[in-house]
């Protein structure tokens, strides 16, 4: 992906309201996900500009971090102190620490 279309999509979002600093993520190939605390869902945005819902029925959904293996972690809770959800790239959800 160019330094123009990402900069592309990171104005789009920007001004949707969607971009907060370090809550939002991203995964090769250039995928963005971006958490939406208050509609409990973390969206997905495409290297190529498409708009998807990656999770729902999050509590409160915060920080974003991937690791190598293409795991998503959240920060989930209302609050200060919140649990650590990993969601697999096959889609499954577990609680991997509770706060």
């Amino acid at each position: 992906m160019s330094k123009l279309t990402k900069f592309r999509i990171l104005f789009a979002i920007t001004g949707l309201g969607l971009l907060c600093t370090s809550r939002w993520s991203s995964a090769a190939p250039g995928d963005l996900y971006v958490p939406q605390s208050e509609e409990g869902t973390i969206l997905k945005f495409s290297a190529g500009g498409t708009k998807s819902t990656f999770a729902s029925g999050l509590d409160h959904p915060g920080a974003v971090v991937f690791d190598r293996a293409g795991n998503l972690f959240v920060a989930v809770g209302p609050g200060q102190f919140r649990d650590i959800a990993k969601i697999t790239p096959s889609g499954e959800m577990t609680v991997c620490h509770r706060a």
